[in-house]
């Protein structure tokens, strides 16, 4: 995993709605990195990017499977979850013309039951929605993250890390980061300075439709400027890539 001297910086996006378009425009203007996690349809009742749009988007930036319905894999049966997953790996496969590598939980809702049926319909990794991680883990299909793009109370920060510490890489410095500000755009600042400092993978998460929901696009697009500044463009990754780490120093 890298180190101090070694950091990295990815992006990805959950729900697949019509603004991923307008959060693909933004990441590409300041050469990021991204990967789109998409349900055919959302039972939430939230559009989802289909036909053209979903095939451009795909020739730019990595696809995820998110099911079919975005459903909480939890809730079903196994028989019922597998075909949720598989489905949705299905359906995108057939719309952007290329097989997909990864899988993120919808509502980070999963077991280790879930896990194996995400192992078992051929992905190679799996991203959950667990916060406060610069080292994503040993485990390619339990990848952690560093912040969600949102800016929750200090009481769900806590809840998150409390939930998930149990994963290799949880990082109570980056709790205590992430606490030391009410402010979205100064947790961001002082948790890149962080993670730059000490190394690692900077993993940013969110929904476009949140981001629409809170009129935070401004915000956003100052953060990528400012990350544009700072990283050099050959350290700006996509989830895959972050898998693809992981699995060759486990090998080694």
């Amino acid at each position: 995993m890298p180190t101090s001297n070694h950091f990295l910086f990815t992006t990805s996006w959950d729900d697949g709605h019509p603004l991923d378009i307008r959060l693909a425009e933004l990441l590409d203007k300041y050469n990021l990195r991204g990967t789109f996690y998409i349900p055919a349809t959302n039972a939430e009742g939230r559009d989802t990017i289909v036909g053209s749009d979903l095939r451009d988007l795909a020739s730019t930036f990595e696809i995820g499977g998110h099911t079919f319905h975005h459903i909480y894999l939890d809730k079903l049966d196994l028989r019922r979850a597998s075909q949720e997953i598989v489905a949705g790996k299905d359906y995108l496969e057939q719309k952007i013309g290329k097989s997909i590598a990864g899988f993120c939980y919808p509502g980070g809702k999963y077991n280790q039951n879930i896990r194996k049926l995400v192992i078992n319909a051929g992905f190679e990794y799996a991203r959950t929605i667990a916060n406060f991680s610069l080292t994503p883990g040993n485990d390619v299909y339990q990848l952690s993250t560093t912040l969600q793009f949102f800016n929750h109370g200090k009481l769900t920060y806590i809840k998150n890390y409390l939930d998930n510490i149990y994963l290799n890489g949880i990082n109570f410095p980056l709790l205590f980061t992430c606490l030391s500000s009410s402010n979205l755009s100064a947790r961001l600042d002082r948790i890149l300075e962080f993670s730059i400092k000490h190394g690692g993978i900077f993993h940013l998460w969110g929904h476009s439709w949140e981001i629409e929901q809170q009129q935070a696009w401004k915000l956003l697009d100052a953060f990528f400027a400012r990350t544009n500044s700072l990283l050099d463009k050959n350290i700006r990754i996509d989830n895959h890539q972050i898998a693809r780490i992981i699995t060759s120093e486990t090998v080694q």
